[in-house]
Order: structure tokens, then sequence, then C-alpha cells
């Protein structure tokens, strides 16, 4: 066969034997497998301990396997089931080819309760297990006591109601009415428990939980009921007598002073003396100091020591003739008159100490001369 036949026809055999070859060859353009494509660093993600109600945030990056001048875009899904406290930043980002992306992951832990779940990365558009390109476990540790004082936080299953200050737990000592809630009892302006606040709220002794507004106010000195007024519910007409009449020193044509006998153990207290026609004025009395039962009622300029009883303003009192009833809560205790035929002008008189105890201080006869501030008259004995 000649050589240029022989030729040909080698061509003609060897030409569809080369392009079945070259078609079976593998592409070096085949795609590589999605699960390969897009990387994490760090591989995985564990933030905290984290104080309950602190935040954590790690920053994640993103890069494409192998860098090239092709961006990547893709969806971010995070599934961490039934936890809670996790969170992404972004649910879709673009993939720089050659420097990467960033994605920032976040722990807010709400309870004592650990988290865990998965970061999983989309192709673009495909969130189906197709499309998935990468899985980042991630998880979030709880620190239960964020500010170290021992006691754990109330989501943690401790008592502590601000577990970012050291001085609040159910261990601190309370400091009553500084608006901070310091023993985590969510009391802090009713120190004695009994329902009402001392802090403007009208427990007018709130280390006592006998006293607040519309407690019963017995015969014991106290203010139970908070009204200002002391002892009134056990006041009876004639629990107090008056026993002394004291005139001004220089001319004596004034009572400056009054004598006190209590026959009950009482407080005067915002009771009330009304002098003639005059108003009725409170009286001011210290009992823990002076309990009686001889009290000296002065005015307030008088500043002896013996007036354990003010009565200010102090009224004016005629020696030759005048009137002062005692009064609490619309209670007569008791009342003296007294004019001309009591001589008391330029002397000053004080009841018989046997006519005190009963009681009867209406008869100028049972009065002697003389007056001895808080104490009984011997001179009339």
């Amino acid at each position: 066969m000649p050589a240029v036949l022989r030729g040909t026809l080698a061509t003609l055999f060897l030409t569809p034997v080369l392009a079945l070859q070259i078609a079976c060859r593998p592409s070096h353009r085949a795609i590589v497998a999605p699960e390969q494509r897009v990387s994490s660093d760090p591989a995985t993600v564990e933030l905290g301990p984290t104080a309950i109600g602190d935040v954590a945030t790690v920053d994640l990056l993103l890069q494409v396997s192998t860098p090239s001048a092709r961006d990547v875009v893709v969806e971010l899904e995070l599934d961490n089931g039934s936890a809670t406290g996790l969170a992404l930043d972004q649910d879709a980002l673009t993939i720089d080819g050659v420097d990467g992306a960033i994605l920032q992951v976040s722990w807010t832990p709400l309870t004592g309760t650990p988290s865990a779940g998965l970061i999983r990365v989309h192709d673009d558009g495909d969130l189906s297990d197709e499309g998935l390109l990468l899985e980042i476990d991630v998880g979030g540790r709880v620190d239960p006591d964020g500010d170290d004082d021992g006691d754990a936080h109330i989501a943690a299953g401790g008592g502590d109601c601000d577990d970012d200050d050291p001085t609040i737990s159910t261990f601190a000592t309370e400091v009553w009415y500084d608006g901070i809630d310091q023993d985590c009892d969510g009391n802090d302006t009713d120190a004695d428990g009994d329902g009402i606040d001392g802090d403007g709220g009208g427990d007018c002794d709130d280390g006592n939980d006998d006293v607040y507004p519309g407690a019963v106010d017995e015969t014991d000195g106290v203010d139970e009921d908070c009204d200002g007024v002391v002892d009134e519910d056990g006041a009876t007409s004639g629990g107090a007598v008056f026993v002394g009449l004291e005139t001004s020193s220089k001319t004596g044509a004034y009572v400056e002073s009054l004598g006190l006998f209590l026959r009950d153990a009482v407080s005067v207290e915002g009771w009330t003396i009304q002098a003639g026609a005059g108003e009725a004025t409170p009286l001011t009395h210290d009992a823990a100091s002076d309990p009686g039962p001889w009290l000296h009622i002065c005015g307030p300029d008088d500043g002896r020591a013996s007036c354990g009883v003010v009565l200010d303003p102090w009224p004016e009192l005629s020696s030759e003739a005048g009137s002062i009833v005692l009064a609490v809560e619309g209670v007569e205790i008791d009342a003296l008159a007294w004019d001309a035929s009591w001589a008391l002008t330029g002397r000053d008189l004080q009841l018989d100490s046997a006519r005190a105890i009963s009681g009867a201080n209406d008869d100028p006869g049972d009065w002697c001369t003389g007056f001895v501030p808080g104490d009984a008259n011997t001179r009339c004995d």
C-alpha cells in the first residue's frame, strides 16, 4: 500500500480515538465539594463563662478555601435548639476571595443553663443540605456568680438580685431608705415589716412593728397610731389634774407655769391646753426623760430643767381670774378656773397632794402657798 494512503488511513482512524480520549479526560474546572469551599478561624466557638445578663462576643474569620479574586456570598443560620442567648450579627455576608469576612457571634446568658448549637453557612439562596458549605460548633458557658459575692444570680438558682454589685446579695445588711435593696428581699422602706413604709410612708417609728397609722394608741407613752398625739385611746377624764399655778416673779400678775399631776401613767404629747376662750394649743412632752407623775408645764423660753412639758405659744393667763382646760382628741381630761377669791396675784399656789391623788382640785381651800416645779409641795401636807 502506498505510503500516502497509509498516512491518510491512520489519520482517519486516530482522529475519533483522540477525540474520545480528550472528551473523557477529567476537567480542571470541576467544582470543589461545597464543604471544602469555606473555612472558619477559629474552627469552633466557645464563649464564656459569662455572667447572666452580660454579653460576650467573638469574631469569626470566614475564608474561602482557595484564595481567589472571586467573592463568595453566603447565608447564615444559627441552630441552637431550645437554648437561648446565642446570636449572630448578620444572616448573610459576602466573603472576600482574598481577605475573607468577619462574622460576630454573641452570647448573652439569661438563665443558669449553658447553650450549645451550630452555625450553618450555606451557599447563597440555598438553605438545603446540598447548599451547606460549613458547620461551626458554638457554645456558651455561664458564670452563675458574676460579682463573686458568694450568692448566685436569681436566674441561676441563687438569691442575688444584682449580680454585678458585690455589696448586694442575700448575705448583705440592708441600708434602709437609700433606694437600694441590699439584701434582695424587695424591701427598702419598711424596716419593721408592719406593712407601712417608714420613709415618707407614715410609719413614725419604723423600728417598732406595733407603731403605724391605724394602730391602737395604748396608754404607754408611745404614739402607736402616728397621729402626733400620745396615749389618747386610753385617756380618761380625770386621768390628769392641774396641781400648780406659778405667777410671774416680778409682778405676780400673770401665771407663767403650771403643775400637772398624772393619775394615769400616760404621756401628754399632743394633748392640748385651752386658756379661756383662746385656741387649744398642743403640748410637747418627752415622756422618756420626764415620765411624771408630777409635771411642770412651761413656755418655750423658760429654760428650767424642770420644764418637762412645753406649751408653745404660752397664753396670757391673768392671776386675777382665768381658766384652763386640758383635753385630748375631744375628751376633756381636767379643767381649772380661778378668780379673785383665790388671791393668786403675787403668790404661787399648789394643790394638796392628797387632793391631787383623788383628782379634786376645784376648792381653793385645798391649795396652799408655794410651788415646787415637777414635784409635790410638802408644805401642803
